[in-house]
């Protein structure tokens, strides 16, 4: 049983970032943030942080606010770094 729990620890990806106004530098809030397939999401805090937790390694994430162009950001292997991703105005 414990050796279930290890690996199901180890086959989780964790990506994380800040979502910025490329414009202004300013942080993000509810800045809607999902994966490929659209199977996990969550929006930005009031710093513009988030963090998503699935157990796959998706391809891309796609992030989306009013006013704001879609982007889709490509997520890359071991995800060590948090991404820093800026939206334009559209």
């Amino acid at each position: 049983m414990m050796l279930f729990a290890v690996t199901a620890l180890q086959a989780q990806t964790v990506i994380s970032g800040v979502v910025l106004d490329k414009q202004k530098g300013r942080p993000l809030s509810h800045v809607s943030v999902v994966t490929e397939g659209k199977d996990i999401h969550t929006v930005t805090n009031d710093e513009g942080r988030f963090t998503l937790k699935t157990d796959h390694s998706p391809r891309y994430i796609e992030v989306s606010h009013i006013g704001y162009k879609t982007r889709r950001v490509p997520v890359t292997g071991t995800m060590t770094e948090p991404l820093r991703i800026l939206m334009e105005i559209g």
